[in-house]
């Protein structure tokens, strides 16, 4: 980032821009362009030095002063060519794994196919018979046991199927045929899938975004619905409240779906004239912060994944509430409404 300087004496305050993101620095005038260049290399963590070059694309001769190169107070400096640099430990995790042991999108379906049987298994098993229901809800646990285990290349996927496969089966165990009990019955199941959901989660945090909305709309539905049976509401205002919380939520979820870090956050101190002091160098790790773009992509991809679990989490709310609510709503006026 560039910014305006004073200039006391002879020192300059400047700014080195490379791979590995950007770099304030406050050096004397009377300093040659590769020891500004060595100093970002020590500072970003870079095995080599980089040559540097004005941003014009301009090379500055490695030997020359900074007064004699023309870097005036307030130039941005650029580290021309991307050094070979040692790989991280957290990329020689991710790159022993091979590309081939990411899930691809067959996975996903697969697991979406899985979670969709398993409701109809569920619903299924709440008509059958006592031996049906109970072989049903039998297998629904197991799977859902299996699904928490962090264990496979497919483990991450398998958690966030297991609360599906749990609430399923709560649901064959605790259904009941009137229709005044159904929100208690649905919020039963929601409670078992968020537990579901927290035991994965504890276990494995691959998938640790959408494990936590599974956590926070299940006991969601769970809080509502119960309470809501203990006031005396009936059915159709359980499924309002869902189904207004589900129109509502992606107005308020973006804005709490991308969680930053402090140190990633911009300073708007920093940007200003006073910070940009010569007199002395800044001492700390705030005067010398590099933002790594790997870090930038963390963020931005937690950020994705948090944003695709409450789309969907609103998707299955929509789906589920509005069917009933239009089901349970006698009157004409409450069917406009």
């Amino acid at each position: 980032m560039a910014g305006a300087s004073s200039n006391v004496g002879d020192s300059v305050a400047l700014t080195v821009h490379g791979p590995r993101g950007s770099l304030d620095l406050v050096v004397p005038t009377a300093v040659t362009v590769l020891d500004v260049a060595r100093e970002y290399a020590s500072q970003a963590g870079l095995a080599d030095v980089p040559p540097l070059g004005t941003h014009r694309g301009a090379t500055l001769e490695p030997g020359a002063s900074l007064a004699g190169s023309g870097v005036r107070a307030g130039d941005v400096l650029v580290a021309l060519t991307a050094p070979t640099t040692a790989p991280s430990p957290s990329r020689s995790r991710r790159g022993s794994t091979g590309p081939s042991d990411a899930p691809g999108a067959l996975a996903v379906v697969w697991l979406a196919l899985a979670a969709a049987t398993a409701v109809l298994a569920g619903l299924l098993a709440t008509r059958a018979d006592g031996t049906t229901r109970d072989l049903t809800v039998g297998l629904l646990v197991a799977a859902a046991v299996v699904g928490v285990m962090p264990v496979g290349r497919l483990a991450g996927h398998r958690a966030l199927a297991a609360p599906v496969f749990a609430g399923a089966a709560a649901l064959a165990v605790v259904w009941d045929p009137e229709p005044a009990r159904l929100p208690t019955v649905i919020g039963l199941a929601a409670l078992v899938a968020a537990l579901t959901a927290a035991v994965g989660r504890s276990l494995d945090q691959r998938q640790e975004e959408g494990l936590r909305v599974w956590i926070v709309v299940g006991s969601l539905v769970f809080v509502l619905a119960t309470g809501c049976a203990l006031v005396g509401f009936e059915p159709p205002v359980v499924w309002s409240l869902l189904l207004v919380v589900a129109v509502l939520a992606p107005r308020f979820v973006p804005a709490y779906a991308v969680d930053v870090p402090d140190q990633l956050l911009v300073d708007l101190e920093r940007l200003a004239v006073s910070a940009w002091s010569a007199r002395e160098r800044p001492r700390g790790r705030r005067g010398r912060t590099v933002v790594r773009p790997s870090a930038v992509e963390t963020v931005a991809e937690q950020g994705a994944r948090t944003l695709t679990a409450w789309s969907a989490a609103v998707l299955v709310l929509v789906a589920v509430a509005a069917p009933l609510l239009l089901a349970s709503a006698t009157l004409p006026v409450d069917r406009v409404g």
